[in-house]
């Protein structure tokens, strides 16, 4: 029986250890928040607009308040008011990527100012209660700092039209307990001890309800 030499047995443990650490960040890559949203109406018909044949033809573009990187998919699904018709359903696909240390730096920024300007807001956020609406006066904040890790791009300066246009989207389309709960993974994102507890709340994000009709609100201020 021939015998391998040792430093053939050396290279080829090197290139398995190579083989290991491109599957670790292919796999790392692929890890992060996915999730779906239902459009609305308008948005719908702007879509539908914007792929028609006649304004291919016009090169006409159709006004639409969705995010530009925004991705979108349409299914059928049976109509709610006709269940033996189908109707076309779009819902736009989001997903969030681990986190570059530039986008960690801004989310930060955005945390300590809250936590500056009110000292129980960490405690309040990492609350696991659904019913508290404490938060809710902050949403604009947070939904910032939820818009910041979507696009997730080294200097968030430069995206100061896009992080405000995602925090009026998911203003306008997030429930309260599904925007908590998104801010809540994002901030675990944040760490790397906690970021492997963030990929085990992944799939309780879901898809928010077609119908579901409470967004975002901000808490009415008492007079």
């Amino acid at each position: 029986m021939e015998t391998t030499p040792k430093n053939e047995q050396k290279q080829l443990t090197e290139q398995e250890r190579f083989n290991a650490e491109i599957a670790a960040i292919n796999l790392l890559d692929q890890l992060g928040v996915s999730f779906s949203v239902p459009l609305r109406k308008e948005e719908i018909a702007s879509i539908k607009a914007k792929n028609s044949f006649l304004n291919k033809i016009l090169h006409h573009k159709s006004k639409s308040s969705l995010p530009q990187e925004i991705e979108v998919k349409s299914r059928k699904m049976p109509n709610p008011l006709n269940p033996q018709e189908e109707i076309e359903y779009y819902e736009a696909e989001i997903s969030i990527r681990p986190l570059r240390l530039a986008t960690i730096d801004a989310i930060r920024s955005v945390r300590l100012k809250l936590q500056l300007k009110d000292p129980q807001f960490i405690t309040r956020l990492e609350s696991t209660d659904p019913n508290d609406t404490y938060l809710q006066q902050y949403s604009k904040e947070i939904l910032e700092a939820v818009a910041i890790a979507t696009i997730n791009e080294d200097d968030t300066r430069k995206y100061r039209t896009q992080i405000e246009q995602w925090v009026e989207f998911y203003r306008r389309h997030l429930t309260n307990q599904r925007y908590m709960k998104l801010a809540q993974v994002v901030m675990m994102m944040m760490d790397a001890p906690s970021f492997r507890a963030s990929t085990r709340l992944i799939l309780g994000l879901g898809t928010t309800a077609p119908r579901e009709a409470s967004r975002v609100e901000k808490a009415q201020s008492k007079a």
